[in-house]
């Protein structure tokens, strides 16, 4: 019945070992599926900000006509803030653009 008795308990020791075994067993497995579950259950909010970012991103790129090239530049520099803010764990992605990208851009647009 507990996976650890050969035999079925004989006395009343053995019964209460055997209850006190499947209620640990029970409130261990309760605790593990409880914490899968809540992890399954709420989304990452970080991840879903940052796909929102893309998803402007691509937006602005499509409305300035900037070309494909520039446009991957820009993908990568979010991509690659985003996964720094994973290592980094609570770091904002207020940073301005590296110059050469944003001078890139500035030409694109106004030159």
């Amino acid at each position: 019945l507990t996976g650890i008795f050969y035999s079925p308990p004989n006395n009343t020791l053995e019964v209460l070992m055997a209850c006190v075994v499947m209620i640990s067993q029970l409130v261990l497995t309760s605790y593990v599926f409880g914490t899968l579950l809540h992890m399954l259950q709420f989304k990452d909010n970080s991840l879903e900000v940052h796909k929102d970012r893309i998803s402007r991103l691509k937006v602005f790129c499509h409305q300035r006509e900037l070309p494909a090239a520039i446009h991957e530049e820009l993908v990568e520099h979010f991509e690659f803030q985003f996964r720094k803010m994973g290592q980094d764990e609570q770091v904002k992605l207020k940073k301005p653009l590296p110059e050469a990208l944003a001078q890139s851009v500035a030409e694109c647009m106004y030159g």
